[in-house]
Formats: C-alpha cells, structure tokens, sequence
C-alpha cells in the first residue's frame, strides 16, 4: 500500500515536470548513435519512466512468479485440509450416531431384563466372597506354624 501511494506521488511529480519542461526539444546519444531530430523532453521522460518501469518488473518476475506458485500450492493444501475437516466431522457425527444407537441397545437389554442384571450382581458378589476366603486360606498357609500359633494367641488374649 506504502509503496503504490510513493510511485503514484512520483507519477504526479513527473506528470508536472512534463508539463512544465516537455516542450523543450534536445537531442539523444548513446555510443555513436543520436537521435536524428530533437524529440520533446516529455518523451524521453516517459520513456525512461516506462524503461524504469520495465526493468524493476523484469527484476521481480521470478520472486513473483514463486510467490504464485507457492499461493497456489498453500491453497490446494488449504482446500484439502478443509476436505480433511469435513469429513472428519462426518466421521464424528457417524461415531457419534452408533455411539447413541449401542446406548439406546444398551439401555433397552438392560430395561428388558432386570432380573438378569440382578442375578450377575449376586453371582460377582458370591465370586468376591469365594475369592477372598481362597485369599485367607492362602494367608494363613503363608504364615506357617507359628503365625497359627501367634493368630491362637491373640484369639485367647481376647476372651
């Protein structure tokens, strides 16, 4: 933006030199060539402003050829990353919808059959009982002789 409103400011300020000295004929030589009339100072200004204009285009066509290409590729990257997106979020509504589907199933086998629920709690809580008994036999046998002896001791002490 900075630089657009500096070459518009120098545009005008050749555009009043134009005016002012453009009538002004002079003569061009470059080597050993000239021009062979006078031409108007306004031409060969804006001939040298186009020259100008023409080199600094051709000096920055390949950064502007690669920054092209390199918005090009960001944006296909963008697209397929949004595409990527989208269909995540169409795999998480999918997972979301059988989530709620198994818990209605779920919720429904568990409705049909509270007897069952119940009789599986009591059979889990026989098991614990089993379990931890099997655990205390396997203590005690761990303690060996004398730890019964110490156990009979402290059962004594008691009464």
């Amino acid at each position: 933006m900075i630089r657009t409103v500096i070459y518009l400011i120098l545009f005008i300020l050749a555009i009043i030199f134009l005016f002012q000295n453009g009538s002004q004929p002079v003569t061009l030589t470059f080597l050993k060539w000239s021009t062979p009339e006078p031409i108007p100072v306004g031409f060969v200004f804006i001939g040298a402003l186009l020259f100008g204009a023409i080199v600094v285009w051709l000096w920055h066509l390949p950064q502007i050829i690669l920054l092209k290409r390199k918005t090009r590729s960001l944006n296909k990257r963008i697209t397929k990353l949004v595409e990527d997106i989208k269909r995540k979020e169409n795999e998480l509504e999918a997972l979301k919808k059988e989530k709620e589907e198994l818990e209605a199933k779920l919720r429904e086998i568990e409705g049909k059959k509270p007897e069952e629920t119940e009789e599986k709690s009591e059979r889990e809580k026989e098991e614990k009982v089993v379990e931890q008994n099997e655990n205390d036999e396997k203590n005690e046998k761990k303690r060996g002789f004398f730890g019964f002896l110490k156990g009979r001791k402290g059962e004594e002490g008691g009464n």
